[in-house]
Parts: C-alpha cells; structure tokens; sequence
C-alpha cells in the first residue's frame, strides 16, 4: 500500500484561535494529500465530523481518523491509525474490515521489533521535540528515526515536530512521508505552508 507523501494531523485543539474548518479547507485547497482527524473528546469527535466530510467531499484527499475504529468506519475513512496503547490491531481489524489502511505509532525500537503484520504502516515519532502532544514521547532525532525505520517491513510516516525548517534533515525514501500538526495548523497562512511542504517533499522524492 501507498501512504500519503503528507498528513495534516489536526483536531481544533491545534488551531488556537483559528477555526479549524477554515485550515483545513485551505490546505485541502493547496493540494493536501491526507487528513488525519484527532479529537480525543468523543462527543465532540462526533460533533464535528459531519462538517470534516462535507469539507473533504470536493477533494482528493484521503481522510484518517485517529485512535476510534467505530468512526472510522462510520465516516468511510481510507485510514485508521492508533497508538501503541489503544484497541489491539487485530480487533481493530474486525471493525473496519480488511481494506482500510490500518497504522500504528511507533515510538523506539522495542516498538518497532513488535509491529504485528497486521499493520500496513507505522508512524515512526516523535523525530523532533514537539508541543502538539503533551504526552509524547523523548524525541528520537533524525537518525535515530531513520534506523528504525530500516528495522520495519512496512512503510513509514515520520512525525513529531517536523516543520518547514528541519523536514530538509529527514531521510525520506520511497512509499514514506511525513506527517505534521502545527506545520500548518499553526501557520499563518495554512494553503502556503502546505505548497511549501509539498514542495519539499517532491524535491526529496527528486534526489532518491
């Protein structure tokens, strides 16, 4: 399977004052390629996810939903991605069906030793220091990033604090990407910052 070259990870909590439908619909207007949905309050995940459908109708962009198979599967998602302490793979998979994208965060190498088949991709992070989640892990840099990335068989997103200044010290191969919070959701101009990471990302594709 193919991941997505970018993925804004976005819930209102990383817009500030900004209106999250407002970002998002500029960056889905600048060519984002997958939007992965993350609210943790489950009332208000549900709330807003009829306005996230109805603002990615009109594009070409896979939709993710973070850590809750039930919507996933209710918003016809491409993606369900979850962390190491959420639902088991496997139940997971019972929910969603066998064509979803199923991921899974990795966080160091213990991690990634264990990554069940089930898994289609892993989301290898934090690489940098992030303030986007307060309950992440120590950051693994680059490197360290890209060795245990090496240690998978399945395709990786890199994320954690990636921006538009460090993403250049990324080693991002083929079938990978990156995903990013405040990249653009914290961006002055949401529909600019997502040209500027694409472009990066294609000059990267270039040099492999």
């Amino acid at each position: 399977m193919k991941v997505p070259r970018l993925t804004l990870v976005m819930g209102p909590q990383d817009c500030g004052k900004k209106d999250m439908n407002v970002v998002l619909e500029a960056s889905l207007t600048a060519g984002l390629p997958s939007f992965q949905y993350r609210v943790k309050n489950q009332s208000l995940r549900q709330k807003l996810a009829p306005s996230i459908l109805a603002l990615m109708k009109p594009h070409d962009a896979q939709l993710a939903v973070n850590d809750d198979p039930y919507l996933a599967q209710e918003m016809g998602a491409s993606i369900l991605h979850l962390g190491q302490d959420d639902m088991e793979l496997k139940q997971a998979r019972t929910i969603i069906g066998p064509d979803m994208m199923l991921g899974l965060s990795v966080r160091h190498e213990e991690e990634a030793k264990n990554v069940a088949p089930i898994a289609d991709y892993a989301g290898v992070g934090p690489v940098f220091g992030t303030l986007s989640k307060m309950d992440a892990a120590p950051a693994l840099g680059p490197e360290r990033a890209r060795a245990i990335a090496d240690m998978l068989h399945v395709p990786v997103i890199f994320i954690g604090g990636i921006n538009h200044g460090n993403i250049g010290q990324l080693d991002i191969r083929d079938n990978e990407g990156v995903a990013v919070i405040s990249a653009i959701a914290s961006a002055e101009d949401p529909a600019q910052a997502t040209q500027d990471l694409l472009s990066k990302l294609a000059i990267k594709g270039d040099m492999q």
